[in-house]
């Protein structure tokens, strides 16, 4: 009887800390990570033997800052970036999601992590220097050679074998320290080095301790750093299993506002709440909630490898555009010196008016001013070449079209081979929400996450549907309802996502809604959306976007196939696109004046989504010319007063 009791214990103790095998099985990814490998394969070949000539050949490498891509680069998991102050659980975290212990990690109250730290995965358990993981063809780290060596004796790298390191690499960093005599003593500069990793990461854990939400300077500057990579960003409150429910709403609280005066950002970050490590959790009150917190914190981590695919050919298809523009400077300069006696001469007097060429270049070519390189830099490189060893005229063209080719074709038709997220594989699951933590007199009864709520639900779902047949209402999605005969049907929302038939109005095959008109239709024939409760009354803030996620999810991935700058392209970059659509010159001309919401003669992606709508709603015949205004509900929620 007293034999059998510490082994129930154990077992009571590893079910309430996640048990074994938690993070193992929430990384499980169906074959997607295969997939998404096949597709970084052809993007590898596809540079080495198609754009990496190119740039060899019009010296693109000499005069980008970024070298050559190398097969490393290609080749690298996704990177997870882990910062910080000191004793936060940022080494506990990285334990947790191993599963299994490195003498490497040391783990303790005391700031025990001075360095930066890579865990990658690897056959044999070893420690690599930073010096020679710096200098490893193998790995991604060759950029941290220009820091050097005092950074260098500062990182390492960790190589061991554990599930999650196939899929993706951890980056441990020390933690960030409060007094300025200890940030002088560092030996390098935090900030500069964290930005470097930032770039090269694909999530960025920001981790606090539910005890200690000060924000040193230091943290200041590191979090500022991370303004070009604010997407990439989730918060993370750890140790939070320790604080009572009405604490945490206060922690909570000030740590978004102290977040706010740091983060210059309008759009509020994803806050993981929960306790990252190995033990179990000390209040049961939370025991639900931080599971789920926990699950959806693996959730994002299993879709990296999908994103960072998606970053790396990103970054190709942007410095394929600046080798675009590369390319149409020389033939601009090599057309000047094609029949020029004294080229070296001429060579010298085109630098000396580079900022008129270049002007002249952006104006005939549609280039924005901001895509082209330094002049100073330009010139100062072009000192060593010369201009007319170039191939000639016809060369350059061909070469310029094959670009276009690519960049037009090619590269999308890889990227339509990437698995799909998971919103767009089920687009009518639920989305998920964040729990909230339910007060103490109402805990265990309106908990969504408690099986006494399930219960309860139940019996009041199946009491509501029996009033509802009595009274002779017609049930919601989901529900039954009884035709002729005493035949019950069951409706799902699953069927709004089914072909259209004759009696069911045609929807957008790209994944928009119907245009206002079938809207009011639907309306009156009582169609019920079992995603939106429109209100009777709306205000244009109210009014629901026409556009579908799934559809603004694709023209997102088509906007970014364009190459934006500062989130904005020209009519240039999307001209092309535009004219396969069929559409007369003029009626394309009417888009583009009424999609240009702000007038600036660029478009930003709602913008973009909005034109390929009004384009999509012409060729199917739901609209029979260009509307001079856009009605309320096409109008984006961004562009609303």
């Amino acid at each position: 009887m007293f034999g059998s009791s510490p082994k129930r214990n154990k077992s009571k103790r590893e079910e309430y800390s996640g048990g074994s095998g938690e993070v193992a099985a929430a990384m499980q990814d169906d074959g997607e990570f295969k997939k998404c490998m096949s597709v970084i394969d052809q993007i590898k070949r596809f540079y080495d033997r198609r754009i990496k000539p190119l740039e060899s050949t019009y010296w693109f490498n000499d005069f980008h800052p970024v070298p050559f891509l190398t097969p490393a680069y290609f080749e690298a998991n996704p990177m997870v970036l882990l910062l910080g102050q000191y004793s936060v659980g940022k080494t506990s975290f990285i334990r947790y999601l191993l599963e299994r212990d490195h003498k490497g990690l040391r783990v303790g109250p005391e700031p025990t992590t001075d360095r930066f730290v890579a865990v990658l995965h690897g056959q044999n358990d070893r420690i690599l220097p930073g010096n020679a993981a710096a200098v490893d063809a193998e790995k991604p780290f060759a950029g941290l050679e220009k820091y050097g060596v005092d950074f260098l004796n500062k990182f390492q790298c960790i190589e061991m074998q554990s599930e999650i390191l196939t899929k993706i690499t951890l980056v441990d960093t020390p933690g960030v320290l409060a007094g300025a005599k200890q940030v002088e003593n560092r030996g390098y500069d935090m900030s500069k080095i964290t930005e470097w990793f930032a770039d090269r990461s694909d999530r960025i854990l920001v981790l606090f301790d539910a005890h200690k939400l000060d924000i040193s300077d230091e943290m200041k500057s590191v979090i500022r750093s991370l303004k070009a990579n604010h997407t990439k960003v989730r918060i993370v409150m750890n140790k939070a299993d320790s604080i009572t429910s009405k604490q945490l709403m206060r922690v909570y609280g000030a740590m978004m506002w102290s977040l706010g005066r740091v983060i210059d950002s309008p759009e509020s970050l994803r806050v993981y709440v929960g306790s990252f490590w190995e033990k179990p959790m000390k209040k049961r009150q939370f025991h639900r909630f931080m599971l789920e917190e926990r699950k959806e914190l693996l959730d994002d981590l299993r879709e990296l490898p999908r994103h960072s695919t998606l970053r790396k050919i990103n970054q190709l298809v942007r410095r394929c555009r600046y080798f675009k523009v590369h390319l149409t400077i020389l033939r601009t300069l090599r057309f000047q010196l094609q029949y020029v006696m004294f080229k070296e001469a001429k060579q010298k007097e085109l630098m000396k008016n580079l900022f008129i060429e270049f002007k002249n270049i952006s104006a005939q070519n549609g280039i924005p001013p901001k895509d082209f390189p330094d002049i100073n830099k330009f010139r100062s490189k072009m000192e060593a070449h010369q201009i007319w060893r170039l191939p000639k005229l016809p060369q350059i063209d061909s070469d310029i079209e094959d670009l276009n080719r690519m960049l037009s074709r090619e590269i999308p038709n890889i990227m339509r081979q990437l698995p799909l997220e998971e919103k767009e594989r089920y687009p009518d699951s639920p989305k998920p929400s964040m729990p909230n933590v339910p007060p103490p007199h109402m805990r265990g009864k309106q908990n969504p996450l408690s099986q006494e709520s399930e219960k309860e639900s139940k019996k009041e779902r199946k009491k509501r549907e029996n009033d509802k047949k009595k009274k002779g209402k017609k049930p919601k999605a989901g529900m039954k309802e009884e035709k002729g005969g005493g035949e019950s049907v069951e409706t799902s929302p699953r069927e709004f996502f089914s072909p259209p038939t004759e009696s069911q109005p045609k929807q957008m095959s790209l994944g928009l809604a119907s245009s206002p008109a079938a809207m009011q239709k639907q309306d009156d024939q009582d169609f019920d959306d079992p995603f939106t409760e429109v209100p009777k009354k709306q205000t244009p803030s109210t009014i629901p976007w026409v556009v579908k996620e799934a559809m603004y999810t694709k023209c997102q991935n088509l906007f970014n196939t364009l190459g934006p700058v500062d989130g904005k392209i020209t009519g240039k970059q999307c001209k092309d696109m535009f004219v396969k659509s069929g559409l007369s010159m003029e009626q394309l001309k009417k888009i583009w004046f009424v999609s240009d919401i702000d007038k600036d003669k660029r478009l930003d992606v709602d913008e973009f989504t909005v034109a390929l709508y009004l384009i999509d709603s012409l060729r199917r015949k739901r609209m029979s010319e260009v509307p001079p205004v856009l009605p309320a509900d096409v109008i984006p929620p961004s562009k609303r007063m």
